[in-house]
């Protein structure tokens, strides 16, 4: 029972030293997954050297919270290159194809 003891308060006290709203994202995730740095690594290794250039799109990319589009399930994956399922037998697009596909499109600021 001590030990239990030991280990709640240990484990309170890390919990009350981290942000709350990055405890709620680990949950069901590997410990201390980062979605920020989930992009920062998809747009490093993938969509740079894939081709992305364009500033406004990379910066797009990156300001998109991707995993709050799919299933609690599949967050951990989110930020992989590939498309993931978001019901009613749809998905949402690879990362690549979407920044690809976006940056093609030439947009401006007078496109609406």
């Amino acid at each position: 029972m001590l030990r239990q003891c030991i280990a709640f308060v240990t484990l309170s006290t890390i919990i009350c030293a981290m942000n709350f709203n990055s405890v709620l994202a680990q949950v069901g995730l590997p410990p201390l997954y980062s979605f920020e740095s989930a992009r920062e690594q998809l747009i490093n290794e993938v969509l740079i050297p894939g081709g992305v250039t364009d500033l406004s799109v990379l910066n797009a990319i990156r300001a998109t919270p991707r995993h709050e589009f799919v299933s609690r399930s599949q967050q951990a994956e989110a930020y992989y290159d590939r498309a993931l399922p978001i019901g009613s037998s749809q998905t949402i697009s690879s990362p690549y194809i979407v920044a690809i596909m976006t940056q093609e499109l030439k947009l401006e600021p007078q496109h609406k």
